[in-house]
């Protein structure tokens, strides 16, 4: 599994996967803890640093709110990683009609640890405000 850390810039196809939600009840999210950060954190964050996190909009995946929707005293999960669709393009991509890429991934597609932390963050979870997505297209 390859979890981007910061700003990452590259210009391939790839497949994204990304979720953020806050922690109601930290009893269900211990094996989670490397995803773990306080709003406090998130909002102390630079400008650049949080416009980045968990955003991959070229695959139609962006789960982060605002800044001044955070709680400073609450917990997040904000978990993050790309390519786990397949080591190369072609896994997820097929040459459309009109010549554009038509970019299809599914959830089983990406790597089973992926998989287990995007089902696992749910309301039943002890989470709530919840956005999740996954993804794949053009980063660059």
């Amino acid at each position: 599994m390859k979890i981007r850390q910061g700003f990452v810039s590259n210009s391939s196809s790839s497949s994204f996967i990304a979720v953020f939600a806050k922690i109601n009840d930290s009893a269900n999210v211990s094996r989670l803890g490397d995803y773990i950060k306080t709003g406090k954190e998130l909002i102390e964050m630079n400008y650049n640093d949080y416009a980045y996190l968990c955003c991959g909009d070229w695959a139609g995946v962006e789960v982060m709110p605002e800044k001044e929707d955070l709680d400073p005293e609450a917990k997040y999960i904000i978990f993050e990683s790309w390519g786990g669709a397949g080591d190369d393009d072609s896994d997820f991509w097929e040459g459309g009609d009109d010549g554009y890429m038509n970019y299809n991934v599914e959830l089983t597609d990406f790597d089973i640890g992926e998989q287990e932390v995007y089902n696992s963050v749910t309301e039943e979870n002890g989470f709530t405000e919840v956005n999740k997505g996954f993804g794949a297209g053009r980063n660059g």
